[in-house]
């Protein structure tokens, strides 16, 4: 439990790390049970767990629904280039319109503050 509390000189978590490796959803769920408010940190520069889920081609739509059930406001979150976990997504080679469609529910606003083309996301 206490280990998931670390952070890096970067302020990067085990969460982080999880949610950015595409690791099982087994791990990310100990690391929220033991620390919830871990889907709260922000890295040195403003990146969040659900930026780093939005950003990996690996993590499943399960993992980004465990991480915006214990914080659905995460959506809103600004890195410190002001993009939202939602400009991750586009960027995303595998994104799909259920993880964007999931995000957009917990964040509405985030399409007009972070342009997406729909050429980005797969059907």
């Amino acid at each position: 439990p206490e280990a998931a509390r670390e952070k890096s000189r970067n302020g990067i978590t085990p969460l982080h790390c999880i949610c950015g490796k595409g690791a099982s959803l087994e791990s990310l769920s100990m690391v929220l049970n033991a620390w919830p408010e871990a889907a709260r940190e922000k890295s040195r520069n403003g990146i969040t767990p659900l930026h780093c889920i939005c950003g990996n081609e690996r993590a499943s739509l399960e993992m980004l629904s465990m991480v915006l059930k214990v914080y659905p406001e995460a959506a809103r979150e600004k890195d410190e280039e002001s993009y939202t976990p939602l400009y991750r997504i586009r960027g995303n080679k595998s994104a799909t319109l259920e993880k964007l469609s999931m995000v957009l529910k917990a964040y509405p606003e985030a399409a007009r503050e972070n342009f997406v083309i729909r050429d980005d996301i797969k059907e």
